[in-house]
């Protein structure tokens, strides 16, 4: 395929134009045959032809060069957003290095990242802590209210999102206590038999509850008409706190003092 630039292509076609001009001369002057104006239709045939091939070549020149320029247009506007992108940057370092440079930066005191989160991981704790504690207080102004069914709902709550909770035992014992205000023993037998064998077996004055919780097991079952469970308890609690006021209070009773 041959590109002709604009001055060629008006050159070319001047040139084609004349020669047509003095082709259609000789035939209006008769001074050709039928030969000779056979040669000249079949060259002007030709001409035709080659003028065809060169508007067309002229119109696909004509499309690529639009193409082009639409493509320098989007390249140049991705370039001038580049060239805008540097000079924030630029603005952004040169702001950089004055503050660096301000006799103010001494007194900063940068804190690292690892501080910063063991900051917001101490606050959730407290937080939760503080969750923790008011639950357990309603739970037991519930009890203190005599509203024991919303108390139980409350503690078993407390135990289930705070299992490892150092009150969780306590909670434990305070469903006890609600049961044993309902007169539902065996329920409260139940409960007391899960704070036994499910936590530690420390004593109130050491902030648990098993002295006490043996202690009102044996005054159950002996309501309860089971002496076999009872002695159980009685033994139980003597062994693990001989020196407990629960354990002299029993053994007073059982000498025939008072309860």
């Amino acid at each position: 395929m041959v590109y002709l630039d604009n001055n060629q292509h008006f050159l070319y076609t001047e040139r084609m134009k004349y020669i047509i001009f003095a082709l259609l001369a000789l035939l209006i002057s008769g001074c050709s045959d039928k030969t000779s104006i056979a040669a000249l239709s079949n060259r002007i045939d030709n001409i035709h032809t080659k003028l065809l091939k060169v508007s067309n070549t002229v119109t696909m020149n004509k499309s690529n060069i639009e193409q082009l320029v639409s493509t320098d247009r989007k390249n140049n506007k991705k370039f001038q957003g580049i060239l805008i992108r540097l000079k924030n940057e630029e603005l952004t370092t040169d702001k950089l290095k004055k503050a660096a440079n301000s006799p103010k930066l001494p007194n900063f005191r940068i804190i690292p990242v690892s501080h910063l989160k063991f900051g917001i991981a101490k606050k959730k704790k407290i937080a939760a802590t503080v969750n923790k504690k008011v639950m357990y207080r309603n739970a037991l102004d519930l009890f203190k209210k005599g509203k024991y069914d919303s108390s139980i709902i409350l503690f078993k709550r407390f135990i289930q999102q705070n299992p490892k909770s150092s009150l969780a035992d306590n909670a434990q014992f305070w469903i006890a206590q609600n049961f044993l205000q309902q007169s539902r023993l065996k329920e409260a037998v139940k409960a007391l038999n899960i704070l036994l064998t499910t936590y530690k077996k420390l004593p109130e004055r050491r902030g648990g509850k098993a002295d006490v919780a043996l202690y009102q097991l044996y005054r159950i079952y002996i309501k309860l008409n089971q002496a076999g469970k009872a002695i159980n308890s009685l033994r139980e609690l003597v062994s693990i706190f001989p020196k407990n006021k629960y354990s002299r209070k029993i053994v007073k009773s059982l000498l025939g003092g008072r309860r």
